[in-house]
């Protein structure tokens, strides 16, 4: 698994945009199989495509994505979400191990760590908690989970 580094291009509508690639093995087979992240104004949009043909396309409303291709628990990847403060300092990191099996993305839980304050100490420290949700990376709602 392999990634390439960023590239710029331009949409109809002049608007610069920023893609990255990952290659990866969904099928374990010799087909070409490629993540492709592009930044856009709705957020980031995750195309997934098998011999250049997209089967999973969705957009995540965040303020800073990655994938993880070296993974230790047989997902073909991690997608990791992160959502910052106006200051650009981030808040919220989403960890999402997605799960590939019979042309479908999906995923089993969802890690969430949250930067706060401790009662105890005072001091700033990263909360995390595990929800387990057993769903179709396309039928997943961030909006409904972080306000839970």
């Amino acid at each position: 698994m392999t990634e390439e580094d960023s590239s710029f291009s331009q949409n109809n509508a002049n608007v610069l945009t920023r893609a990255k690639n990952y290659e990866i093995d969904f099928n374990k087979d010799d087909t070409k199989d490629v993540l492709l992240v592009e930044k856009n104004e709705a957020g980031y949009r995750l195309d997934a495509k098998i011999d250049d043909k997209t089967f999973f396309s969705k957009i995540f409303e965040c303020d800073f994505i990655a994938i993880e291709t070296n993974t230790k628990n047989n997902q073909t990847f991690n997608l990791v979400l992160e959502y910052a403060d106006q200051y650009q300092k981030p808040f919220r990191k989403i960890v999402i191990p997605v799960f590939y099996k019979n042309k479908v993305l999906f995923i089993e839980k969802i890690f969430i760590a949250t930067l706060g304050v401790t009662a105890k100490t005072g001091n700033e420290e990263w909360l995390q908690k595990e929800i387990k949700l057993k769903t179709d990376l396309k039928n997943l709602n961030l909006d409904e989970i972080i306000r839970n």
